[in-house]
C-alpha cells in the first residue's frame, strides 16, 4: 500500500461524496421530495442537473468543480437507493414491508421529473446504480431480478418522460463493482492489496450495455467511465488513490481527481489546468 495513500484509511470513512452537500439537501429514505441546494453559480442562467441515486451523489465532488469552473449553476436531484428510471425496487429487507414495492421511491421520481421539466436545465445528466430487485410476486423474498427486456423499457419510459427544448441529456454509465473492494478490503489487506482486484468482465455491471445501447436509440449521449477504473482488471488502489469507498462507490478524493475526464466526456474544459487522469 503507498505510504501517501489518498485518502488514508483513517479519512475514508468520511471521504463520500454526499458530505459536499447538507444532509437536509438530500431526500431520506422515506421522503418523496427534497430540498434543492444550488452549486456553481446559482445566477447563472445556464443549469445542469445531475439526476439519479446514491451513485449521483458520490460523483458530487466532479460536478461541483465542473459548474464552478464553467460558471453553471449545478442541482444534485439525488435519492440513495433510489434509481433514476421508473421501475418499482423492492423494499430494503430490513425497512418496513420487507419484500413489498418501494412506494416512496416512485413518489419522489415524480417529484423530481415535474422540477427537472419545470425548471428546464441545459444539461441533465442522468446516473445510477444498476444491479438493484424487484418486489416478488408474492410479496415475499427473496427478491426478483430485473430483466434486460424491463430494465430497458424502464430507461426508456424515463427519457421519454423529460420535455425541455434544446436540452443536453448525457446518461453516465454505471461504474465497476468491485466486491473485494473499499475500505475493508484495504485495511484488511493493507501488505497484499492486489488481493483488492476484480477483472473488468465481473466488474463491470451486465445491465452497462443494455443501458448504454436505450440511450443511444433514444438521442441520450452515453458516457461510459469503465476506462477510468479498468483495464483488463479493476482495482482498489490507483496510484496513490484509493478508488473504492466501498464495494461500489467511489471517494471523494478519486471523484474530485477525475474531475478532468468527467469534465471532457461531458464536453465542458477541465477545471483544473493541471494534468490529471
Amino acid at each position: 500500500m503507498p505510504k501517501d495513500l489518498q485518502p488514508s484509511l483513517s479519512e475514508t470513512a468520511a471521504d463520500w461524496g454526499g458530505n459536499y452537500e447538507e444532509l437536509q439537501c438530500q431526500a431520506g429514505l422515506t421522503q418523496t421530495s427534497q430540498l434543492v441546494c444550488p452549486f456553481g453559480n446559482p445566477k447563472s442562467n445556464r443549469l445542469m442537473v445531475v439526476y439519479g441515486d446514491s451513485h449521483a451523489l458520490m460523483w458530487l465532488p466532479a460536478f461541483e468543480a465542473i459548474a464552478s469552473a464553467a460558471d453553471w449553476g449545478l442541482v444534485m436531484l439525488a435519492k440513495s437507493y433510489c434509481p433514476a428510471e421508473p421501475v418499482t425496487i423492492v423494499n430494503w429487507p430490513t425497512w418496513s414491508d420487507p419484500g413489498g414495492p418501494d412506494l416512496a421511491y416512485d413518489q419522489w421520481h415524480r417529484w423530481a421529473v415535474h422540477w427537472i421539466n419545470t425548471h428546464k436545465p441545459g444539461l441533465l445528466v442522468i446516473t445510477q446504480e444498476n444491479n438493484y430487485l424487484a418486489p416478488n410476486p408474492s410479496g415475499s423474498l427473496p427478491a426478483a431480478t430485473f430483466s434486460d427486456a424491463r430494465w430497458k423499457k424502464g430507461l426508456h419510459q424515463r427519457f421519454a418522460s423529460i420535455h425541455v427544448p434544446d436540452m443536453r441529456e448525457v446518461l453516465l454509465g454505471n461504474t465497476p463493482f468491485l466486491l473485494p473492494g473499499g475500505l475493508s478490503c484495504a485495511a484488511a489487506h493493507s501488505e497484499n492489496v492486489q488481493v483488492c482486484t476484480e477483472f473488468s468482465r465481473y466488474a463491470v455491471q451486465p445491465f452497462n450495455p443494455v443501458e448504454q445501447a436505450t440511450a443511444l436509440a433514444a438521442g441520450v449521449e452515453y458516457a461510459d467511465p469503465t476506462p477510468w477504473f479498468c483495464s483488463t482488471t479493476c482495482t482498489d488502489i490507483i496510484d496513490h488513490y484509493l478508488v473504492y469507498w466501498d464495494n461500489s462507490h467511489i471517494t471523494a478524493t478519486w471523484s474530485k481527481y477525475l474531475e478532468n475526464v468527467l469534465a471532457r466526456a461531458l464536453g465542458f474544459p477541465p477545471p483544473d489546468a493541471s494534468p490529471t487522469a
